[in-house]
């Protein structure tokens, strides 16, 4: 895939970016390297989305590979029992999320993100349960408080059969899911009708 600089950070981008495309991804960049709050906009069909995940998972590898670095030039006498700095692959990754107000814009995210060089990171797709619930009991009804609290009360007391379910056989779906490459809410769907929230819940966390 073509590479463009930006500063210090090499980012793969699916073709040659347009000027519009290298300026978006200026300013996110710029942003992510401040720390600082950023409003960018850019006209519809600019790619916006496909120039937002590029910058921030390009600059997402070069913070890992600059934490792996400065390990690495860590002294290390020998004299204790922990493997030396090299040895180490646990680095405190940032943690990006991207929120969308609508699935539609979210799934469309996620095509994107497998299409980019950097589909291998783990990443983990949130959904409510007005999305995700199976039992008509709680998604019939009318607020999403009263959802909220009937399928914690079910939960809790194991009157949810699809908690039940889920509870009894998570290590077994988890596998399953690590071969289907459930990536996306139509995706898990499709998956398991049955435990789909809890599910979703279990495959999040493990993605951090």
């Amino acid at each position: 895939m073509p590479s463009v600089k930006i500063g210090a950070i090499d980012i793969e981008f699916p073709y040659e970016p347009y000027d519009c495309q290298k300026k978006y991804m200026e300013s996110v960049i710029a942003s992510l390297v401040q720390r600082q709050h950023a409003i960018l906009e850019s006209p519809t069909g600019t790619g916006k989305t496909l120039c937002l995940l590029c910058a921030s998972l390009g600059w997402l590898e070069y913070s890992l590979a600059q934490q792996q670095l400065k390990q690495l030039e860590q002294p290390w006498d020998g004299r204790n029992d922990s493997a030396p700095p090299s040895c180490s692959s646990k680095f405190d990754a940032p943690l990006i999320i991207f929120s969308s107000r609508t699935h539609a814009q979210l799934n469309q995210a996620i095509q994107a993100f497998k299409n980019t060089a950097y589909s291998s990171h783990k990443i983990g797709v949130l959904g409510s349960r007005d999305q995700l619930c199976s039992l008509p009991e709680v998604i019939n009804l009318e607020t999403n408080s009263a959802k909220v609290y009937q399928c914690r009360l079910r939960v809790s007391t194991r009157t949810c059969e699809y908690y039940r379910n889920f509870d009894a056989n998570r290590e077994k779906l988890l596998d399953t899911m690590k071969t289907s490459k459930i990536t996306d809410i139509e995706d898990l769907a499709k998956f398991g009708r049955e435990h789909r929230y809890f599910f979703l819940c279990l495959i999040s966390f493990r993605s951090y």
